[in-house]
């Protein structure tokens, strides 16, 4: 299978000020092209934190007192990568605030 984690621990290796974070969200855009990525990312997400956090890039521990940091799959094997500071994102996924409804 296609190593998708190496590329992106060495982009972000490339950046001495990328602050060591707390989270991990991986998501795409709220398209329809782009919901075929999230099971993807679904599956994408624990051997990421791991690969992280071994790299010592994530804390060891989620922490919602550290950044963020995002990974924005805009298409198979294209991706943003950023982050967001504590207080300054969404607390829903992929930032849109969804409507349960009861049983």
């Amino acid at each position: 299978s296609e190593d998708r984690i190496s590329p992106i621990l060495a982009e972000l290796s490339e950046f001495e000020s990328f602050p060591r974070c707390g989270d991990l969200r991986i998501e795409t855009p709220d398209t329809n092209e782009a919901k075929e990525l999230l099971k993807f990312c679904r599956k994408f997400t624990v051997p990421m934190r791991q690969a992280l956090r071994g790299k010592g890039l994530m804390w060891n521990k989620d922490n919602a007192k550290k950044p963020v940091l995002h990974i924005c799959f805009v298409a198979p094997g294209h991706c943003y990568v950023g982050y967001s500071l504590p207080g300054n994102n969404s607390q829903f996924f992929m930032g849109i605030p969804r409507l349960k409804f009861p049983a």
